[in-house]
């Protein structure tokens, strides 16, 4: 087994080749380094197979070559209110969103399913992603909430923590341009973070895949709620940033729209 501690030590940050795959299949192989990169399934790199790193993809950061570049309407929710009534009066304000689902796990999917049956009310794109079979073992999207997805939807897999590090999402991102995204999924302390504050040097996982960035970096404001993300501690919740909405309250259903009276014909006589 490769020391991934002792291995990324010895590497420049700026060091990046495709490796030799015939050699890959000793513990003596090369560590590498090379840039995240759109996959189309999750099984495309395989930890076992590839030692070594997989990093932000450096095309990608803020203001590089292919990064999303948004001018994103300046809006100031009431984070003391309620979720979804908040968003609602975003929308009529003219607020575009986009729904980012995270490493969704069994436990959330019946509040992560009143999250995307409210956003597809609402018409906003919504973009699930998964995590490539490289670390993570809780990759794929309940097939619950597959069935909910709209029709023709991107497949969006991450090869790092940050959903940013996906080039497909970047285009995606243009492509509607949304003034803020809506965040749910798991892990608060990890790819959540990642994905909305990018991380710093005192991220425990860093090691990983380097330094990444999040949505903010992007400035693009984050709307979430605790009941929203997975955590294994506390830490999300001490999250802060001006761009980023935690909100302190979140119905358990989602409230029913205003009744629309039908007008009945006169019968004719």
């Amino acid at each position: 087994m490769i020391n991934m501690a002792a291995s990324a030590t010895n590497i420049s940050s700026t060091n990046s080749f495709e490796p030799n795959v015939s050699d890959l299949t000793t513990e003596e192989s090369e560590y590498f380094r090379r840039d995240s990169k759109d996959i189309e399934t999750v099984n495309e790199v395989k930890f076992q197979d590839l030692p070594g790193e997989i990093i932000f993809n450096q095309t990608l950061i803020p203001r590089g070559l292919n990064a999303v570049t948004l001018n994103c309407k300046i809006y100031k929710p009431n984070v003391n209110s309620e979720f979804y009534f908040q968003i609602e009066k975003a929308i009529e304000q003219n607020v575009r969103f986009a729904l980012c689902i995270v490493d969704v796990r069994d436990s959330q999917i019946l509040r992560t399913t009143q999250l995307i049956q409210f956003c597809k009310s609402k018409s906003i794109p919504i973009f699930a992603f998964e995590y490539s079979n490289n670390i993570c073992v809780f990759e794929d999207i309940p097939s619950e909430l597959k069935a909910l997805l709209p029709k023709n939807q991107p497949r969006l897999i991450k090869e790092t923590f940050s959903i940013f590090s996906v080039p497909k999402f970047h285009r995606e991102l243009t492509r509607v341009k949304p003034d803020a995204l809506i965040v749910a999924g798991s892990i608060g302390e990890c790819c959540i973070k990642a994905s909305i504050l990018g991380t710093s040097d005192d991220f425990k996982c860093m090691l990983w895949h380097d330094k990444e960035y999040g949505a903010v970096q992007y400035g693009i404001p984050v709307y979430t709620q605790s009941r929203l993300i997975f955590s294994h501690t506390k830490l999300f919740d001490e999250l802060e940033h001006p761009l980023l909405y935690k909100f302190d309250d979140i119905t358990d259903h989602i409230r029913p729209q205003p009744h629309i009276k039908q007008r009945t014909k006169k019968p004719v006589k």
